[in-house]
């Protein structure tokens, strides 16, 4: 735990789902251009904090846990996935292999969410306990190609073109020229291995599938027109994503349950 009043290097975003719209923006620290004149080192030398760095839309992060929903309703969209079709939490992936591609219940406890639960998992249970082996099969199914084809549906790989500085693309895929291999779409089933997105992007993902899968890129201009299109998600697979992102945080299994700031849960 943190001291009351840590600075904390990070970022939001806030998008209008029905708009599109970009309504907050901020990446801290920040600078002030007194400080820029009087200690430039300060603003562009720091390696750390980096305060010069838009975090918001030009730094990209690994997405982590959060990209779940957007496989789930891609593998739902692609085929890959019966919804009705639950999932056994086996606690590492690959068998006879303990060691590698695990669940995070598995790894900390030595146990599984199918064991936690007492059934195999739906998508609303998966997303609620964040369980790695349904996404890592989620992965798995999707393949490389159709991991990256998805990503870069929803946004991934290219700029949101804001005209508020330089943005970052993320990226999809190793860097260079290699080609994404089947252990990375695994891996990029719980937003690891070769991806990256900025929260901009981020944002855009979940409004995106706020919307039932009509992507409308982001924009600062009120007057900009809107540039919409419809990434063709399955109505359900999308109920069921909105619906483990609720048990998420309002059920005492979900993994955003215990998080508080100032004493509210």
């Amino acid at each position: 735990t943190l001291p009351e009043g840590t600075p904390l290097n990070g970022a939001a975003v806030v998008i209008d789902v029905a708009s599109g719209e970009v309504l907050a923006m901020v990446s801290t620290p920040t600078f002030t251009r007194a400080q820029v004149e009087q200690d430039p080192d300060l603003v562009f030398r720091d390696p750390l904090n980096n305060p010069w760095a838009n975090r918001a839309c030009n730094v990209p992060y690994p997405p982590g846990s959060i990209i779940k929903p957007l496989v789930l309703v891609a593998a739902v969209a692609s085929g890959k996935h019966n919804l009705y079709t639950p999932i056994e939490c086996t606690g590492h992936l690959m068998p006879g292999r303990s060691d590698i591609l695990r669940c995070w219940i598995y790894k900390q406890y030595s146990t599984t969410h199918t064991a936690q639960l007492g059934h195999d998992l739906a998508a609303p249970e998966a997303l609620a306990v964040s369980c790695n082996i349904y996404f890592f099969t989620l992965g798995q199914r999707l393949g490389p190609d159709g991991v990256a084809d998805w990503a870069r549906r929803f946004g991934l790989g290219s700029t949101a073109g804001l005209h508020a500085g330089p943005e970052h693309p993320g990226f999809v895929g190793p860097l260079g020229n290699a080609k994404i291999n089947p252990s990375d779409a695994i891996q990029m089933g719980i937003g690891q291995g070769p991806i990256a997105w900025t929260p901009l992007q981020a944002a855009d993902v979940f409004a995106t599938i706020a919307r039932g899968g009509l992507r409308i890129v982001p924009r600062l201009e009120r007057d900009a027109p809107a540039d919409a299109s419809d990434l063709g998600l399955n109505e359900e697979s999308v109920r069921q994503a909105l619906e483990g992102l609720r048990r998420a945080a309002n059920e005492s299994l979900g993994t955003g349950f215990d998080i508080s700031w100032d004493g509210f849960r």
